[in-house]
């Protein structure tokens, strides 16, 4: 019959016709919420006077990381995500938290922020103390060491200790759950100098390939990828601050698979130069961006009342860190 949709447009048009019929009844018996066929109120995600925890969490980190991208890159989100965030914080609040453009907190952003740190540390004190195995310490180290010195930092880490749980992971995941009261220690890598690391230090960054390997001048660089790592990011930064192209020939996120793709000749990524297996070539092409330093760091829950963390810490900083660190260079 003409007029009448045919195959899935039929449907999608009765599902419509239904909401349809379905908003007029409930309005013409005065009902304003939804209802299940029980009369009870359906779930909805957010509740209109209930604020979810993840927008006053990106809140609270914009103002300490001073931008919405440094906060999204923070939180391993996209900095869309962000943005939709904020806005649904300013709504539940009744008004703009930041002037516009900028990461600037107004009037309002100032009073929300305040009590944003409250609400946050009860938040973060009822999932650790949920957590938790008993006296169990919880360590999160980096995807990189786990795969080049995990037997060095276990050896160094259970002396004394004797029931810990190791956590591997990208850095930013792992300095999140450490937010979050989820892990005692952390050691991970920071975009630029971790203010509120218990010992931090600068570390090296180079350009690594296969002993073979001879990438082409002019020609894209063939990019191996690790979405979320901190030597990843960097590296790209470098390469559009340079103005140098790159095409991405391998993504994973695993350590062992993108040192087989570089042996393999694949291409070439960004590392810790103390953290290069003897079999990897640096690159030295004066071609290739200048990489920046990227920083390693130890966070640390700080309890008075168990003496493990700081022992653990101190074996920590002296398995990893550089020797002139240790001696008095750049230890906070």
């Amino acid at each position: 019959m003409p007029g009448i949709p045919h195959g899935s447009r039929r449907i999608a048009h009765a599902k419509k016709c239904v909401r349809t019929c379905l908003a007029w009844s409930m309005r013409s018996i005065g009902l304003t919420r939804a209802v299940d066929i029980t009369g009870h109120r359906v779930q909805r995600r957010h509740e209109p006077h209930n604020i979810p925890i993840e927008t006053l969490r990106s809140l609270v980190t914009i103002t300490e990381a001073g931008s919405f991208t440094a906060a999204a890159v923070a939180l391993s989100v996209t900095q869309s995500a962000i943005s939709a965030q904020i806005k649904r914080l300013e709504f539940l609040s009744g008004g703009a938290l930041f002037v516009k453009g900028t990461a600037t907190l107004t009037e309002k952003g100032r009073f929300v922020v305040e009590y944003a740190h409250r609400i946050l540390a009860l938040n973060d004190q009822i999932i650790s103390a949920g957590g938790k195995n008993g006296n169990q310490l919880r360590i999160g180290i980096p995807a990189l060491y786990a795969g080049t010195l995990l037997r060095q930092i276990f050896n160094a880490c259970r002396y004394g200790v004797e029931d810990i749980a190791y956590y591997s992971d990208t850095s930013p995941n792992l300095t999140k759950r450490f937010s979050s009261g989820h892990l005692d220690i952390v050691v991970a890598f920071a975009l630029s100098v971790p203010e509120k690391a218990t010992r931090w230090w600068e570390e090296t960054l180079v350009w690594v390939c296969a002993a073979d390997f001879k990438p082409t001048p002019g020609s894209p660089l063939p990019f191996l990828s690790f979405p979320g790592c901190v030597q990843d990011d960097l590296a790209r930064r470098a390469c559009q601050q340079a103005g140098t192209k790159y095409d991405i020939v391998f993504t994973a996120t695993d350590h062992a698979s993108h040192f087989e793709a570089i042996r393999s000749g694949m291409g070439c990524r960004a590392f810790v130069e103390r953290a290069i297996p003897p079999d990897v070539n640096i690159m030295r092409n004066s071609f290739l961006p200048k990489l920046p330093p990227c920083y390693s760091a130890i966070f640390a829950k700080d309890d008075g009342d168990d003496e493990r963390i700081g022992g653990v810490v101190r074996r920590l900083e002296d398995l990893l860190a550089p020797a002139e660190h240790r001696e008095g260079g750049l230890k906070k």
